[in-house]
């Protein structure tokens, strides 16, 4: 966002890390955008943004859709996505706080918390951005932005940016934050949502708001296919349940979206080079050894 106008201000920090942190990705990047006079914009961010409005009110424009978020509420403003934004300030101006998030940061939050998906709406709409008066999401917003200000380390400013992300997932879809995360990845999170879901990718592309054809040609981009993320999920979805659970064949197959033990097997063999069976029976406590192809299969199994 760039200053084009005097009336309106804009003040960004970013925090000093220590000696031992000047190789990790910033987690956090806070801003505070004042604005004297009425004014509209067109407002595109490098990086997945939570602003929280403290004077004044905010109105929001994306795909036709609009919606108004006024002081004590939050809005979640996804990255590389064109917006119309007007600033509407109250008699003392207009004031809003926002903190921008790496990348990686949210990357690392949905790959723990793929259930974030379940929320996803058919279309995006910004009124689904909008985040209302809540005391939790009140409280987790105040102790980041202040770990933040203080510069804390990036270790503690990481440990209140989950506890953001936990409290906007309650009841909310917070999944336009991954607006800049590449295909492959959000289809394979949407997929450990619901490992035993019978998933097809027509679904699939509806869940992420594409067609069926701009979702093929995405992934052939990226040198992937959807047969590929599919199967590879259920494998790291099998191996895990072998090693932590004591399913029979017949459960771990439902558990991964396969209707029978013979198939499943089946797969797992051509996949893993081994049996169900052998592979829990290897002890190797959840971690895959061995050699891997361009596909992340498991070439060769090594026993430790």
């Amino acid at each position: 966002m760039s200053q084009t106008h005097e009336a309106m201000k804009l003040r960004r920090m970013t925090t000093h890390p220590m000696d031992s942190e000047l190789s990790r990705p910033e987690p956090v990047r806070w801003n505070i955008v004042e604005v004297g006079n009425r004014r509209h914009q067109g407002l595109a961010l490098n990086e997945p943004t939570v602003c929280r409005l403290e004077r004044g009110a905010l109105r929001l424009m994306f795909n036709g859709h609009f919606t108004e978020v006024r002081r004590g509420e939050w809005i979640v403003l996804p990255a590389d996505v064109p917006l119309q934004v007007e600033y509407i300030p109250e008699n003392n101006g207009y004031v809003a706080h926002m903190l921008s998030f790496a990348p990686c940061k949210v990357s690392e939050f949905f790959r723990s918390h793929p259930q974030c998906f379940s929320r996803s709406s058919a279309k995006p709409n910004p009124q689904d951005w909008r985040i209302k008066h809540d005391p939790k999401v009140a409280l987790a917003w105040q102790r980041l932005w202040q770990s933040v200000l203080d510069r804390d380390s990036f270790v503690l400013q990481a440990h209140f940016l989950q506890e953001v992300f936990i409290t906007l997932m309650v009841g909310h879809d917070i999944s336009i934050l991954l607006q800049q995360t590449g295909l492959s990845q959000r289809i394979e999170w949407l997929l450990m949502s619901k490992p035993s879901h019978h998933w097809k990718q027509d679904e699939v592309a509806e869940r992420l708001h594409l067609s069926g054809p701009t979702l093929r040609r995405q992934l052939a981009a990226e040198g992937v296919n959807f047969r590929t993320i599919l199967e590879n999920t259920r494998m790291a979805c099998a191996w895990d349940l072998l090693h932590t659970t004591r399913l029979s064949m017949l459960e771990l197959a439902q558990a991964c979206g396969y209707v029978s033990a013979s198939r499943f097997t089946a797969r797992f063999r051509e996949h893993f080079g081994m049996t169900p069976s052998a592979a829990r029976k290897s002890g190797n406590g959840g971690v895959l050894v061995g050699e891997f192809n361009s596909d992340k299969r498991l070439c060769k199994s090594v026993p430790e």
